[in-house]
C-alpha cells in the first residue's frame, strides 16, 4: 500500500467529482481540495481510504457506497 496518494489522479481514475470524492471519503470538500493542492498533509487513514475506494470501484460497489454516504450525510 503506498504511503502517498495523488488525490487528484485518484479522483479522476475513479470518475468522481471533487464533491463526490469528498463525500465518499467522509471529509469536507475543502479538506480534499487542500490535500489535492498540497497545502495540507492528509492523514495516513486517508491513503488507506483511497485504496478502499479503488477496491470498491474494482468490485463494482463504488456507486452503492456513494449513495449510502449521501443518505448518512442527509440524515
Amino acid at each position: 500500500m503506498p504511503d502517498v496518494v495523488d488525490f487528484t489522479a485518484a479522483q479522476h481514475t475513479l470518475g468522481l467529482t471533487r464533491a463526490e470524492m469528498a463525500q465518499a471519503m467522509g471529509v469536507h470538500y475543502e479538506t480534499l481540495a487542500k490535500w489535492q493542492r498540497g497545502t495540507q498533509a492528509p492523514p495516513s487513514a486517508a491513503v488507506t481510504l483511497v485504496n478502499l475506494l479503488f477496491w470498491l470501484h474494482d468490485s463494482g460497489q463504488l456507486d452503492r457506497w456513494i449513495k449510502r454516504q449521501r443518505k448518512e450525510t442527509a440524515a
